[in-house]
């Protein structure tokens, strides 16, 4: 039950990052940068998907990290995130984009951005919870 549950709200964490996302892409005539953080490493395999298969795998090892394997799976799958947003912003950030976009309505970004480090708390507050009290982590799977 736990295990789908935490795979669940990973899928729609992700679809949420994926939607809005789209929203300021505006079709590729928008700002990309949300798009190339929310699903790195994977945007340019997967486009606009990658934050779904992202943020569903991510639910699926944390509900499973108990185990040390998994526990280890869910962080490099977050190092390879968080250091793969670096080359996307240098390579191909569309800064001028984003100016415009921040100009026209900065609500919206920051709602969105709000979003993603919400999110991104909740995962690791849920991650030291199963790495501090693995008995209690084990009593609710």
């Amino acid at each position: 039950m736990r295990q789908a549950l935490l795979t669940a709200i990973g899928f729609l964490y992700g679809l949420v990052l994926a939607f809005f996302g789209l929203g300021v892409a505006g079709g590729g005539h928008g700002v990309m940068i949300p798009l190339y953080i929310f699903g790195s490493p994977f945007f340019f395999p997967l486009l606009f998907l990658a934050p779904v298969v992202l943020w569903t795998i991510a639910g699926f090892l944390l509900s499973r990290a108990q185990r040390r394997l998994y526990r280890l799976a869910l962080f490099c799958l977050l190092g390879l995130h968080y250091l793969g947003i670096a080359p996307y912003l240098v390579l191909l950030g569309d800064w001028e984009y984003l100016d415009r976009a921040w100009e026209r309505a900065p609500i919206n970004l920051m709602i969105l951005f709000a979003c993603y480090f919400m999110g991104q708390i909740a995962l690791w507050v849920a991650l030291a919870q199963v790495i501090i009290n693995p008995r209690r982590a084990e009593r609710c799977a």
